[in-house]
């Protein structure tokens, strides 16, 4: 009785392993279930259909494989054929080829159903063929296949050591999987070898591999157990606040990516159904989103009637779709109509600083003034009663070197003083914005101005100092 639940439990393990696509474990679970009926003789008719249907599906994958690699060692058999009849001058060279055509052979029974009796005699006797014209140089290649055939324990050895290492606490799934394809990488690059030699050399690497492979097999079950459960959390989410219910389900989404993941067919099955248990948290916001679309588009139809302000008080509202294109272009609206608002606060200072010369001199009204900049605003205190030409030439001088507009060249020679004595200034004055500089040399201008003595000159100035500030 206790064999029989052996056989049932093999049966069972195997029949997992083909659903999870691990084809090998289940194939030599298969024949692990076959040895025991074997030794035990008559088994209940019941359990002899699981076993039957089990080793039925074992042979299928084997006729998958070989319905995939058969033809691809026809095409080897007639490569070497072509080798061996038609000899290639250099023995050199004709080793290489038969060598990397071994390879391509040998790499098909490491990663699939081993060929027929009757396919490998046929290769074989073809490769015979292939090496008698290499002579001498047969003797040079048999020893690099000892070589490699050493090489190939090695990688076994070195696999065993990792094993024995790590036994007590396995690593990562994924480390394990990298560990492991590396590994392959090394056993398979070193071909060919002595054909008498593969066999073994394959059978001891793939006893080597067990115990990775079983660590894969058992992490990839505790895995799939805790996205079960992420699965069944996901289940129980039922808040009446939406907005709950989609934080906890992005925080479970969060514990499913940290978790590694399992072979490709079991891990789309079970990310489909994650998602889909998810959907319905996000039908009621996918409908609150497309509200605030529908909302958003009819503002953009019609920005004309919405001051800036009351756009800016909008942006929070469309919380939801924040991300699309729609949102963006309102955002774009919004940055335009500060910037064109900001423009024409910025033309209209100009217009009354402009405006300030005739103001002062001719005794109007300052306050008439009422988008002047208020860092001009103490100027309406001044006396007017200084009067020094000089300094007035030398702000409008460093108006203009400030704007980068070129002055008269009968003043070249007092902006080149001028320039020599920034130089000489720059690294004891406080630095100052290019607007609080145009404002202090303005002012300096009107401290040196004396309305009673008002002339052509003065006007000029102040013509040139205003032509240089509308170019900044």
């Amino acid at each position: 009785m206790e064999r029989t639940d052996q056989i049932i439990e093999l049966i069972s393990k195997a029949n997992q392993s083909f659903d999870s696509g691990v084809i090998r474990d289940g194939q030599k679970l298969t024949r692990e279930a076959l040895k025991l009926v074997k030794i035990q003789g008559k088994i209940p008719n019941k359990l002899k259909h699981k076993l039957n249907a089990t080793v039925a599906l074992s042979r299928y994958f084997d006729d998958i494989s070989s319905f995939a690699t058969n033809p691809k060692r026809d095409k080897l058999v007639n490569k070497i054929k072509k080798i061996a009849d038609n000899p290639i001058k250099n023995p050199r060279k004709q080793a290489d080829e038969i060598h990397k055509v071994q390879a391509q052979w040998q790499a098909l029974d490491q990663t699939s159903k081993t060929a027929s009796q009757k396919q490998w005699n046929i290769f074989r006797s073809y490769v015979d063929k292939a090496w008698i014209p290499c002579g001498e140089f047969f003797d040079e290649l048999n020893k690099q296949k000892l070589v490699n055939a050493t090489k190939k324990q090695q990688v076994t050895q070195d696999l065993t050591d990792f094993v024995q290492k790590n036994n007590n606490k396995f690593p990562t799934i994924r480390i394990l999987r990298n560990k492991l394809r590396k590994f392959e990488d090394l056993w398979n690059s070193h071909a060919p070898v002595r054909d008498d030699a593969f066999r073994k050399l394959k059978s001891d690497f793939i006893d080597a591999k067990k115990p990775i492979l079983d660590e894969i097999k058992k992490q990839n079950e505790q895995i799939k157990l805790k996205k079960e459960q992420i699965i069944e959390s996901v289940s129980k989410i039922n808040s009446e606040d939406m907005d709950e219910n989609i934080s906890k389900y992005m925080n479970l989404k969060k514990d499913w990516n940290i978790l590694d993941k399992l072979p490709h067919k079991l891990e789309k099955i079970l990310w489909k159904e994650f998602i889909s248990s998810g959907d319905r948290f996000f039908e009621e916001q996918n409908k609150n989103k497309q509200l605030q679309l529908d909302e958003l588009g009819l503002v953009l139809k019609d920005l004309k009637k919405y001051r800036i302000e009351d756009l800016q008080e909008m942006l929070p509202k469309f919380d939801l779709i924040n991300k699309t294109k729609e949102y963006k272009s309102l955002q774009n609206q919004v940055v335009k109509l500060r910037n064109d608002e900001k423009d024409k606060r910025n033309k209209e200072s100009i217009d009354d600083l402009e405006k300030l010369f005739e103001y002062i001199t001719e005794k109007k009204d300052l306050s008439d003034l009422t988008n002047l900049d208020n860092s001009y605003k103490e100027i309406f205190d001044y006396k007017f009663d200084s009067h020094s030409k000089d300094e007035m030439l030398e702000s409008c001088i460093r108006i203009e070197m400030i704007c980068n507009v070129e002055s008269l060249k009968k003043d070249e020679k007092i902006r080149s003083q001028m320039q020599l004595k920034i130089l000489t200034e720059k690294f004891n004055k406080a630095k100052l914005t290019k607007k609080e500089e145009i404002s202090l040399h303005i002012k300096n201008f009107f401290l040196n101005l004396s309305v009673s003595k008002v002339t052509n000159t003065e006007k000029n100035l102040w013509k040139r100092i205003i032509k240089a500030v509308k170019t900044s």
